[in-house]
């Protein structure tokens, strides 16, 4: 669980920060290596720091709220300069919001392990995060981490479908640390994923959003959909999905 003191973090934008792994202690599927060493070489570019130049080693993106964890459990993991990090943007798993009246983290009812990182186009990142959301630890186990890039290189190119109605968003490559426990693995992995790109004219609307409710500064038990584009009545909520 997360400190009380963080209840105030700013989840739709963390930091995303870098450690280097051993390669033997890590079981990597697709170019997962040199898109990561690509992303923590503009990281450390606009941070002015030198990168450790080891071709035996890997780097891992890792939440910033991850970094305890990563310290405590694995110890041939090196950790770099907090300055070699990067903004990343929550994609919209991020559904616990900033409830009114939140005073604890056990009101959460999601938590964003998935992220957009600028200087990461055309892809996202999902995460580890090692906070437990009412039953469930939001980290990602190594089966997860290793059936995407397979299903993706074997599976979606045999599917008959029409592209022009259905969009698989792959994902090429992931990562994460070797170890017979797979409950300790499931706390350093990493999953890059396609992001859909909307053709131009083409509206998107995430499901789930229509039912996000609670938010701070909105009417309770309204979603906020409803709040932010003013649909009040059946009529206008038919006519905004129509359109």
């Amino acid at each position: 669980m997360l400190p009380s003191s963080v209840v105030n973090y700013d989840w739709y934008r963390p930091r995303i920060r870098f450690v280097r792994v051993p390669r033997t202690s890590l079981d990597i599927l697709g170019p997962f290596e040199s898109k990561m060493r690509a992303l923590v070489g503009e990281a450390a570019e606009k941070s002015g720091r030198q990168l450790p130049d080891d071709p035996s080693f890997v780097f891992m993106p890792v939440h910033e709220l991850q970094i305890s964890n990563i310290a405590s459990k694995f110890h041939d993991v090196e950790i770099l300069h907090p300055d070699i990090s990067l903004q990343a943007l929550a994609q919209s798993s991020i559904r616990f919001a900033n409830r009114a009246g939140l005073t604890s983290l056990s009101d959460h009812t999601s938590f964003p392990r998935t992220v957009l990182i600028p200087e990461l186009p055309g892809y996202s990142l999902k995460l580890a995060v090692g906070v437990k959301i009412s039953s469930a630890l939001r980290t990602v186990s190594h089966f997860t981490a290793n059936f995407g890039p397979r299903f993706s290189m074997d599976i979606v190119p045999r599917l008959h479908h029409d592209p022009k109605i259905l969009s698989v968003e792959r994902e090429p490559a992931s990562a994460v640390y070797h170890s017979d426990n797979p409950e300790l693995a499931k706390h350093l992995t990493a999953i890059l994923r396609e992001e859909f790109e909307p053709e131009e004219g083409q509206a998107l609307i995430v499901c789930a959003s229509l039912l996000e409710m609670d938010h701070a500064g909105t009417p309770s038990g309204v979603p906020a959909v409803e709040h932010a584009f003013g649909l009040d009545t059946e009529e206008k909520r038919v006519s905004f999905l129509d359109r």
